[in-house]
């Protein structure tokens, strides 16, 4: 939490003021699939991420009308030593399978 989710707090304090002062400005956080569907094995990740998405949306129903667009991107699977561990081979391809281009 303190990182995934304080860490896009805090960012999103010190930018965002400076864009509210000159009445614009773009956030885009990072947040994941993983916030938005549960899993196995991700309690402590999925529910940071749902919290990111959440912040943000609380950000952008506040900052929008004083000019500043807040966003959160939300990637799917990345193939990645982590998700090597914390996902079956089955699961990986899975994953792949449903990715259009394929990558």
């Amino acid at each position: 939490m303190a990182t995934n989710l304080d860490g896009v707090f805090h960012c999103s304090q010190a930018f965002g003021r400076p864009m509210l002062s000159a009445g614009q400005g773009v956030i885009a956080n990072i947040a994941s699939i993983s916030g938005m569907r549960a899993s196995l094995l991700g309690l402590d990740y999925g529910t940071s991420k749902a919290a990111v998405i959440h912040l943000t949306r609380q950000y952008a129903a506040e900052w929008s009308a004083l000019g500043v667009q807040v966003n959160a991107v939300c990637p799917g699977p990345v193939e990645t030593a982590m998700a090597a561990k914390v996902h079956s081979a089955a699961i990986r391809r899975d994953y792949h399978d449903a990715i259009p281009l394929g990558r």
